[in-house]
Order: C-alpha cells, then structure tokens, then sequence
C-alpha cells in the first residue's frame, strides 16, 4: 500500500515540529518489537547520514502514516543523552517520505544541511565565541551573552525558508528550528548543557531550548525574544524562565516523559540573577517602545526594579536618528528607526532594549497640525501615516486609523464572520477593511471586492463618519438634521445626502471654502485625521 506523495509531504514537512497527542497515537501503535527495531534502524541511519532506511515491513506497514513515524523521531530525540548527536540528527530532518514497496519499509530521508554545512556551523559558532570574549566568564554570563548574540544577529524568518542553523548564518534569518539549533551548539561548545525541546507554543508547532545552570534547568525562547526586523530591538521576556513562568509553552511527546523531566529538573522559579532587568520610564510608565516627534525632546528616566540606584549607561543603534544625553533627555534629529539600550555595570541585571520610532509632522497644514499631533500622541497615528498629510487617503488606510477607535467605542460592534471579499487577502490593510465592512461601517463593491488602494471622497468619509458617531453615542442617527449650506450641494449622491447633512451639523465635517463641501473631491489625509480627532473630543447627547 501506498500513500500519495502529496499527502506524506504535508504530514512530514517540518516533522519535527509538529506537536502529537500521545493519547490519539497510543490507540494505533504497532507492538513493541517492531516499533524498537525501526526505532534503532532510523537511529544507525540517521547517524550515517543515509538517505534512505529499509527493513521488512512485517508489522511495521502502519509507520507510512507519518505522524506514527514524527512521533517515534520525537522519542528518540528526547531520550539521546545531553550534548549526544541524536538530538541534532533529528532535527536535521527536513522530509521524510515512506512508503512499502515490495515488502520492504523504504523510509527515504532528506536533511537540512550537508556535513560540509554542519563542519562550517561548528565553525562559524567557534569564531562568534571568540568574539564575544567569553573567557573568564560565569555560566550565567556566557549563557546571557549568546542568547543576546543571536536575538540581535537574527530575525525570523516569516517565509518559512530556512530552517536549520547553517541556514540562519548565511541568510541572517531562520525559523524557530534554526534558532533553537545556534544556541544549543553555542553552548554545548560553551560545554554548558542545554536540549532542544519541540512542542506547541501561542497555538503553532515551535521548538525551543532548555540550558542548566547551578544544577536546574531553565527554559529559553530566543525566538521569541528576538529582533522582529533587522534594525529593531530584542526583548528579554523568554530568558532563564521557570515553572510556571514558561506559559504559553507546551512539550510534545517524549518531553513530557518521567524519564525526561527526571533528568532535566526544571527550576520552579525563573534564574535568580536574570530577575532584576533595567527599563525606560516616561511619566512614570515603564514602555517597551517609543514613537517621538523630530525636534521635540522628551525626557526619560532608566532605572532597575527593586535595585535603586544601580549605575546604568544608555547607547543609540544610531545617534544620527536619536540620542540621550546624560541628563536622560531624548533628542530626535531625523525620522527614521534607532535602538536605544540601557545597560546596568552588573552583569545580573538584564539590559533594556527599546526601539524608537521618529517621526516628523510638521507637513500637516498650519490650520491641521495641532489637531494631528494630538491625535499622534493619543496614540491614533501610526508611523507609515505621518508624512503626505495632503496626499489622498485610501480606504484600506483610513481603516487602520479607524480600528483602534472602534474597538474602544463605547457600543463596539463583534466582527461577525461570513464576510470575504476578492481583493483583501493580499492588500496591507485588508484586514482592517474586513473587519470594518463585517460591521457596517465601509461597504463592498457590486464586483465582490473592498477596493481597499482606492481614494476615499468627502461623501464617502461623512457615511463612515456617522455609523462611527453613533458607536461612540455621539450622534442620534434617527433625528434629521437640517441641510448643510453649501452651493455644490446637487454634486451630492442621494445615498450620501443624509449623511454629508448629520456630519456638518454634528461638526465632524467642515467645507472646503469658497462655500463649497466638494463631496466627490478625494480626502487627504489631514482631513481625515481632523474629522477623526473632532468625533473622539464629541460627547454624547
């Protein structure tokens, strides 16, 4: 028997970060005996880089359903012993395909990396140890000095490309996988002891390390905590983590084995000398990241939780875009992206890291430009919207400024499911226009699409305005309000009328002089902004 190639790939692809239910499994498992011979075929195999495993199918015709078969390589993945090669051999895996031909179980095998690869892996780790000066250090130090190393040298790679440690040194990206194979061979070269545990983390298949230091052992998430962008900033929320301060987190089969948890004690509290960790205040408030205005400075105060007083230095990515000068004032020179870290003396206090956004209004109108960064500071205006204030704003635009705001008004609407449109699954802000028409504030074209590139017009902006009013209790959308003045207004569709009355009564629109409310005139994005910003200041009734 035979199953289709298609249908392997899919089950196999990644096999080892898939996450199995041992009770689902358990029902269907083939006896021992033959499931301890293929285990120890694929272990031999696996060790010889072979490409393909064969033995009689006798009893074992059941393992072509590959999750039987990720789940026997997960087994033998949690019980190799610390630091041996099988852990690494299986998770080399990229494909495994099998299938019964002529008695014979074939298992062929295609690995992530070459032994050429894997030599030049064992070597890059090598000359970045030797660059980050490790010698002399504590376990703690050495471990926090990798961790941060690769969080801040690689980002994640969202194509789902690349895979394996190898593939993160040359491309600068790689998925969990890859990052959960740098550290460990960091460290296991750093004769510090840490596994790779595979599972379920936020709901996906993920893999991640454990490291033992002082005689526990403590989780690590470097995926997690890394830069999200190449010029962003790392956190340090998944480091040294214990017991229950690991959520989100949960082992597949073989790692939740007695015999597992009885040879990795795991530590019921986080690292006692990564508790204390340095962080940025504003007004009080600590934050992990900052949008500032160009030429505006705002002062900030570093400090460490429960360690007053401790002596801490602050360093910008890059200066030219913003600096801190010694007083804690922040100075914003250029818009553009920098990081700002915040280091303590003491090697037990964990840095901060915040990346800062900068960016300049000053090209809103003179009449707009206090309406718009007053809207920016109440945190409305995203970076990508700050420039072109008298450029058209699109649909799909418009939507992400008005999503934050519905989600806050007093009589939020559910997003109610069923609505799909054409043109959505690819645009930027597609899912804001989605979530926007499946509660009546933006309709769909007759063609099925959203047209969420396509510019907004006044009249448009005055129906969006009225059903977001009577979220906010703003507006009473049963009263009639008296018609508007202006000269141009037979230019109004009759579908609009209505709504181009109620927002000029309400205030929430204005005209655009000359005595006219120009309603198929495209609206710029200070427009939309103002008109915005007018309907959060409004008070119901």
């Amino acid at each position: 028997m035979k199953t289709s190639r298609a249908a392997r790939r899919l089950a196999l692809l990644l096999a080892l970060l898939l996450t199995l239910s041992v009770g689902a499994l358990a029902q269907k498992a083939p006896a021992a005996a033959p499931r301890d011979t293929l285990k120890s075929a694929l272990l031999e195999g696996l060790a010889a880089r072979q490409t393909l495993v064969e033995l009689p199918a006798d009893g074992l015709e059941e393992f072509t359903d590959g999750t039987l078969l990720v789940d026997l390589l997960r087994e033998c993945a949690a019980e190799s012993a610390d630091g041996s090669r099988t852990e690494y051999d299986v998770l080399n895996i990229r494909l495994l395909d099998p299938s019964v031909q002529d008695g014979q179980l074939r298992i062929a095998i295609e690995y992530l990396t070459t032994a050429e690869e894997e030599q030049r892996v064992v070597s890059a780790c090598r000359e970045i140890r030797a660059g980050l000066k490790l010698d002399g250090l504590s376990d703690f130090e050495r471990v926090l000095a990798i961790y941060e190393y690769v969080a801040t040298h690689f980002v994640y790679d969202g194509e789902l490309q690349n895979f394996s440690a190898y593939d993160g040194l040359m491309t600068g990206k790689m998925v969990c996988q890859g990052y959960a194979l740098l550290m460990r061979e960091l460290l296991l070269q750093e004769n510090i002891p840490c596994r790779v545990v595979t599972g379920y983390a936020g709901g996906i298949s993920h893999g991640w390390n454990i490291v033992e230091l002082d005689g526990k052992w403590y989780s690590l998430d470097v995926t997690w905590d890394a830069c999200k962008d190449a010029d962003g900033a790392m956190t340090w929320d998944w480091f040294l983590r214990g017991g229950e301060q690991f959520q989100q987190h949960t082992r597949g089969t073989g790692y939740q084995e007695a015999d597992f948890a009885s040879a990795h004690p795991m530590s019921a509290s986080d690292y006692p000398a990564a508790r204390a960790r340095a962080r940025v205040t504003l007004d009080g408030a600590a934050f992990v990241s900052l949008m500032v205005r160009k030429g505006v400075p705002v002062q900030l105060h570093f400090d460490v939780e429960d360690r007053p007083g401790a002596a801490l230095r602050v360093s910008s990515s890059d200066p030219s875009v913003a600096a801190v000068a010694e007083d804690g004032t922040l100075t914003a020179y250029k818009t553009g992206h920098c990081v700002l870290t915040v280091r303590a003396a003491s090697r037990d206090i964990l840095p901060a890291t915040i990346p800062v956004t900068v960016v300049d209004l000053t090209g809103a109108s003179d009449w707009a430009l206090e309406t718009v960064t007053e809207f920016y500071l109440a945190g409305f205006l995203p970076a990508a919207q700050c420039a072109g204030m008298q450029n058209p704003i699109t649909r799909g635009e418009l939507a992400s400024l008005i999503y934050p705001m519905v989600t806050a008004a007093p009589r939020a609407a559910l997003r109610q499911l069923g609505f799909s449109f054409d043109d959505t699954d690819e645009a930027e802000n597609g899912d804001y226009m989605e979530y926007l028409a499946s509660i009546g504030l933006v309709n769909g074209f007759g063609d099925g699409s959203l047209q969420p590139d396509a510019a907004v017009t006044r009249e448009q902006m005055a129906k969006i305005l009225c059903r977001l009013a009577a979220m906010y209790d703003a507006i009473d959308e049963t009263l009639d309000a008296p018609e508007h003045p202006f000269t141009d207004r037979t230019n109004i569709a009759g579908w609009a009328q209505t709504f181009c009355d109620r927002a000029y009564a309400a205030g929430l629109m204005q005209g655009v002089g000359g005595g006219s409310f120009a309603p198929k005139a495209e609206l710029t994005r200070e427009q939309a902004i103002c008109a915005l910003w007018r309907l959060t200041q409004m008070q119901a009734g």
